[in-house]
Formats: structure tokens, sequence, C-alpha cells
């Protein structure tokens, strides 16, 4: 049975979300298990990836070109 390109894209698409869902619940699972043990300073360390996570989501607002000539 052969896929034509629309429905094999949604079908992907459909795959990376069920991915990335899978994904965020290890993370948080790592991260209660984390909190519980381990060393006192996590909740800073947590904070730093969230941070670095929401930088990442966020578009590059211009290209690297503009950044680099800007720095």
């Amino acid at each position: 049975m052969t896929i034509d390109p629309p429905q094999a894209r949604a079908v992907r698409v459909l795959n990376t979300e069920q991915l990335k869902k899978k994904n965020t619940r290890m993370s948080q699972k790592a991260d209660a298990r984390a909190g519980k043990c381990r060393n006192p300073e996590t909740p800073e360390k947590k904070l730093k990836r969230v941070g670095a996570m929401l930088q990442a989501e966020k578009p590059k607002p211009v290209s690297r070109r503009g950044i680099s000539s800007g720095t």
C-alpha cells in the first residue's frame, strides 16, 4: 500500500509530536528523581536548564552574519 506525500507528512508530524511528548515526560521524571536525591543545588541547575530551553525555543531574530557583525 502506497502513501501519497501529504499523508506521509501528516504521519511524520504525528510521530514527532508523540516523541516530543514522551521526551518531556521522561525529562520531568528525571527532574523529579533529581529533586528527591543527589546534590542540593539542583533547583538552580534546573532553572538554568529551563532558561536555556526557553531561549532555544525562541526564533533567531537576525541572521548569523548580522549577529557576528553586531558583536
